[in-house]
């Protein structure tokens, strides 16, 4: 019988400071975190979803942060993970016994192994440059615990009778980085109310989560019933990692039923730590190919905008429960004079249809008085932006008539370009030039000028004129004469 343990076995690639890449186990990588820069997955999906699962293991073993000499040494003392040894059998990939994130279901048909990976093409679905054959091709044990791990985050709407995961449909992650995965973790490791139980202590059937859902619960809820087959070998690659030996090739991929509250009932609540605040524009936009910060609907504009004012608030937010954090417990470089930098992970998604997947990192000022500014800043943009087709189409001097047609996707054109363009740099910087943003409205407005009113005439040079001289007005006071607003983002 097939043996593997993601506390014992090596499964986490990691990124070593000495540039080394190994894989280790889960309890391996707990004790050389500071010794690891991060963790070493090609696909950030993979990345967050091991990050979040060691703090939930850091959280099962440890609870919250407190003021321990231990906690300040460099280390996360192999003492405190005790209870997770006492507990190997829970952190099984095969065997009759408890399994990792598995429940049997004898009345459910197998699939191909390959659909706990969002990028490896399955059944019909065909991906260009890559092939797949179901039931010969697999996965070799370490992939199936990343693909397991992926679960609570990245599942969506699969079908009838499979709904999406605790947070719906997924949300756009954030989570603040270190120098370290040992930093990196303690910079997350923050104080909240209820830690509960991981559903791998016997948490029951993540239908029945209850009113409010704890911290583990909801870190460790699996929206499928899946039980992977003994991996067996044939000389074949595993699909993940490329590496040869035995694969997993079937598995029980089943749904647990509607997730949605019977007539009566209140819905669970759940805030996922690592989340911005779940709304429309704070998803991930469905546009295959295309930048995040770009539009990608009719009302897209500017979208960017809300979701970075909600990266800033969780940065705020996060900063203000660091600050309930003893100092003898916070990581080094974790002082307030410091910027804070978000890594966040976008995962495209059309219920069942996967698109992309996304990664930036960006600073977060460290001053309330910065990140309000910011936020306001943002705020005015997407304002000013919104204003500026109307404008245009009254400087064009056309017919109202043939406003949508000529003004309006003349207009639409170029600002998908600059939001795209100011999107990134939001993304990547903190020290941003407004003036220099608009400035790139002006020259294209120019240009949109000369298509739309062509020739010498006075009506036409007006019109030239009215439209070059278009762009968002960033003049906008300090935010130290207003009261910061209330971070929008979600909490444990």
């Amino acid at each position: 019988m097939a043996s593997f343990n993601l506390l014992a076995d090596p499964w986490i690639p990691c990124l070593r400071h000495n540039g080394a890449v190994a894989r280790l186990g889960a309890l391996d990588a707990l004790a050389d975190a500071e010794s690891i820069r991060d963790v070493a997955a090609s696909n950030p999906m993979d990345r967050l979803a091991v990050i979040r699962f060691l703090l939930a293991l850091v959280y099962w073993c440890r609870g919250n942060p407190e003021n321990d000499p231990a906690n300040t040494a460099g280390t996360l003392p192999g003492p405190w993970f005790d209870k997770a040894r006492d507990h190997m059998e829970s952190f099984a990939l095969f065997g009759d016994g408890p399994r990792f994130f598995q429940a049997k279901d004898s009345k459910a048909r197998t699939i191909t192994a390959n659909y706990l990976f969002q990028e490896i093409p399955t059944g019909t679905n065909l991906a260009h440059f890559r092939h797949t054959r179901d039931g010969r091709d697999g996965l070799c044990p370490a992939c199936c615990a990343l693909g397991l791990v992926r679960l609570p985050l990245f599942t969506t709407q699969g079908g009838a009778g499979k709904s999406p995961g605790i947070n719906g449909k997924p949300p756009i992650y954030a989570i603040r980085l270190g120098g370290s995965l040992l930093e990196t973790l303690k910079l997350n490791w923050l104080p909240v109310g209820s830690i509960g139980r991981p559903s791998w202590a016997g948490v029951a059937s993540p239908n029945g989560l209850g009113p409010v859902v704890p911290l583990l619960t909801g870190l460790t809820h699996v929206p499928r019933r899946v039980w992977l087959s003994d991996p067996t070998a044939s000389g074949d690659r595993c699909l993940g990692c490329g590496q040869p030996g035995a694969l997993v090739r079937e598995m029980v991929f089943a749904g647990l039923g509607s997730s949605k509250p019977s007539p009566g009932s209140v819905a669970p609540q759940w805030d996922e730590p690592f989340a911005l605040h779940p709304s429309p524009s704070t998803r991930a936009p469905v546009a295959h190919g295309l930048d995040p910060f770009a539009k990608t609907r009719a009302d897209g504009h500017g979208r960017w905008a809300s979701q970075w004012a909600g990266m800033v608030s969780l940065g705020a937010a996060k900063q203000t429960r660091r600050a309930q954090v003893p100092p003898a417990a916070q990581p080094p470089s974790d002082r307030t004079d410091q910027s804070q930098q978000l890594w966040i992970v976008s995962f495209a998604t059309d219920q069942a249809a996967y698109y992309d997947v996304t990664e930036y990192c960006m600073e977060v000022p460290p001053t309330a008085d910065g990140q309000v500014d910011l936020e306001r800043q943002a705020e005015r943009w997407r304002q000013e932006g919104n204003r500026i087709a109307a404008r245009a189409a009254s400087a064009s001097g056309r017919p109202a008539k043939h406003r949508n047609s000529d003004v309006l996707a003349a207009v639409g054109a170029v600002r998908d370009a600059i939001e795209a363009e100011v999107g990134r740099g939001v993304a990547s910087a903190t020290a941003l030039d407004w003036s220099a943003f608009a400035g790139r409205y002006r020259g294209l407005m120019q240009a949109i000028g000369q298509s739309l009113a062509p020739g010498v005439t006075s009506v036409a040079l007006r019109s030239k004129d009215g439209l070059g001289r278009i762009a968002p007005a960033m003049d906008i006071p300090s935010a130290k004469a207003h009261a910061p607003s209330a971070p929008t983002v979600g909490g444990t």
